[in-house]
């Protein structure tokens, strides 16, 4: 299981990184899509709902600029992370 979780962020990290080469190479400079960007186009709604529960049920500081942060770091950061996460914890084993 911890392989198949493994390959799905490696690709998704290899989409997201060639997804942003593709516009910086069309757009002749260093250009990339932030990852709130990406969530919203994917699925505003979530997005929205999970500010709003963050905010009102858990801590307001907790989204900004905790978890905005995050969201405006380049769409390719996240899963390269978790990535990374899983291949120090399968060289543990």
């Amino acid at each position: 299981m911890r392989r198949i979780l493994l390959y799905f962020f490696a690709g998704l990290t290899i989409l997201a990184l060639a997804g942003d080469a593709w516009v910086s190479l069309s757009a002749q400079s260093l250009m990339y899509r932030p990852l709130g960007s990406v969530w919203y186009s994917l699925h505003s709604a979530s997005l929205n709902a999970t500010q709003a529960g963050i905010q009102r049920y858990l801590f307001a500081w907790l989204w900004d600029p905790g978890i905005q942060t995050f969201l405006l770091a380049p769409a390719w950061i996240v899963p390269l992370g978790v990535t990374l996460g899983l291949v120090i914890l399968k060289r543990r084993r």
